[in-house]
């Protein structure tokens, strides 16, 4: 409660949080598609044992055809399916991550069975979200102990398109990134306290545990930074604390080891997990840290012009820095919750398979805290620069003139209305081309536009009896044919080959979505 009461009392951040939740709700309202993962991450919280859409015909969806119901039982939580967490890490045993944000979601939907919705997923990540600016600005305080360095790093991240990025991705990397916000705290507290230290190490085994319950990555940051500060308490001779550190740690690596092994023993499902560690020992994947690092920049333009401006500043004072500058316990604490961050990034990167920014949603906003470390040392050794309401105020107005020009990613508002035209075609029966992936089916990303039909026919080739048969029994009605997306060119060959071979008249392309070119057959 001591975090939010501070809160309370400083009008200027509650003001900010408040305009930033605005933002997060008008581009929540513009979200209009999903990525194929965060249909996965709904499926997986609540397909009642069924971690993979395929699984509902054991896994093989050649030649089976499955009903718009079979679609929604997979993304929502059944009647008589609600608070089945058992369900959940049975299907998370399955897939590679965690289960503890696929159990927070699915205990949300099991409040409204049978109900498919964006807001499911988005409202856990607002309130996430809020924790995580609450969070992000007690750090600053206590590491600074000046409320401007708090709301300074409220704003560049809260208003960073990378922060609003994060709330609208229905996965696990918000509830991520505010239990790395929290560990980080609870570190600086640690150091900076010795009252009600006990309660301090308890929150510290729970956050380990937490956080690695939700993302394996989790532990990279989790590790050095419990490593800095049994170092930094070592140094200031509170062996005790060294103690109670390394037991409270061990103690949620236990608790997590206990759950992993009775119920998931998925680190390296799919081989992801040894692909991810084996690249950590390439040198040549540095190149990928420099592009990642790329990213980050592109969403936080903000922050990279005010930290270049400081490090620029900070270069021109260089000769008062050599006569005033003077280490403090602020630069200690700071480097604490900095360094395992830069660390933690580069080793995440090196390791990654796919190049995405989402891999160190968690961490950006620590290393943000690099600005406000640097603007603390300006402060310090050259001259404070104070921090006006009107100086915030245009800070938040640049930073949604740029969102304007960078839209948030995973939004997807260009597809606003894209699928409206299969409402039109609630009669149609549907022909999916399937590449017959029992673990990671391609119909996944397409699965809310197939719920609208009644009947959906899953093939994996075009030219089978099968289909001839299917088209027959149903006579005259028109099909929607989905095609694996490649080379508009050839896809549209595809379909007036298939159009001939079975006496369609008509053929003529709907839609395309990420991975399927989708056509529309007719008598």
């Amino acid at each position: 409660m001591g975090m939010f009461s501070s809160i309370k009392k400083n009008k200027e951040v509650v003001f900010v949080i408040m305009f930033i939740m605005g933002v997060c709700l008008f581009w929540g309202v513009k979200k209009a598609d999903f990525f194929c993962d965060e249909l996965y991450t709904f499926g997986l919280s609540n397909g009642y044992f069924t971690p993979f859409i395929s699984d509902v015909t054991g896994g093989d969806m050649a030649w089976k055809e499955y009903s718009g119901g079979d679609f929604w039982d997979y993304l929502t939580v059944g009647k008589d399916d609600r608070f089945a967490y058992d369900s959940v890490i049975y299907n998370q045993s399955k897939d590679v991550h965690p289960p503890l944000h696929y159990m927070i979601l699915h205990t949300l939907c099991s409040f409204f069975p049978g109900f498919f919705s964006k807001w499911l997923g988005l409202i856990p990540n607002m309130i996430f979200y809020i924790f995580t600016l609450v969070a992000l600005y007690q750090l600053n305080l206590s590491i600074f102990g000046k409320k401007k360095y708090g709301i300074a790093s409220v704003v560049l991240y809260g208003l960073g398109i990378g922060g609003i990025t994060t709330v609208m991705m229905i996965r696990m990397y918000m509830l991520m990134t505010m239990l790395t916000v929290f560990l980080a705290l609870i570190a600086v507290k640690l150091v900076n306290s010795t009252k009600g230290i006990i309660l301090n190490y308890f929150c510290l085994a729970i956050i380990l545990f937490l956080g690695v319950m939700t993302q394996y990555f989790f532990v990279f940051y989790a590790f050095f930074l419990c490593a800095f500060l049994v170092i930094d308490l070592f140094f200031e001779k509170r062996y005790l604390d060294v103690v109670r550190s390394i037991l409270s740690a061990v103690c949620g690596a236990l608790a997590f080891a206990a759950f992993y092994f009775t119920n998931l023993n998925n680190a390296t499902n799919q081989g992801k997990g040894g692909e991810s560690f084996g690249n950590l020992f390439r040198v040549s994947n540095l190149i990928k840290t420099a592009k990642i690092t790329k990213e980050v920049v592109k969403y936080f333009p903000i922050a990279t012009i005010l930290l270049t401006l400081v490090i620029v500043l900070l270069v021109i004072g260089i000769p008062k820095i050599r006569k005033k500058f003077r280490f403090e316990n602020e630069d200690k604490l700071a480097f604490l919750v900095i360094m395992p961050a830069v660390i933690a990034f580069m080793l995440i990167t090196m390791a990654i398979e796919i190049l995405d920014l989402r891999y160190v949603y968690s961490l950006i906003p620590v290393l943000l805290c690099l600005f406000t470390w640097l603007w603390a040392i300006y402060d310090r050794a050259i001259g404070e620069i104070n921090l006006k309401m009107p100086m915030v105020i245009l800070i938040m107005l640049a930073s949604i003139v740029v969102m304007a020009w960078t839209n948030p990613k995973w939004v997807y508002a260009p597809n606003e209305g894209k699928y409206d035209v299969l409402r039109e075609l609630d009669d149609s029966e549907c022909i999916y081309l399937t590449d017959n992936n029992s673990t990671a089916p391609r119909a996944t990303q397409d699965i809310c536009q197939l719920a609208e039909f009644d009947n959906v026919f899953f093939v994996d080739n075009l030219e089978d009896e099968r289909i001839e048969a299917f088209i027959d029994g149903k006579a005259g009605k028109e099909f929607v044919l989905y095609l694996k997306r490649g080379e508009r060119a050839e896809d549209d060959i595809i379909a007036e080959k298939f159009e001939n071979n079975y006496g369609f008249a008509n053929c003529s392309l709907l839609y395309t979505t990420d991975w399927s070119r989708v056509y529309r057959l007719s008598y």
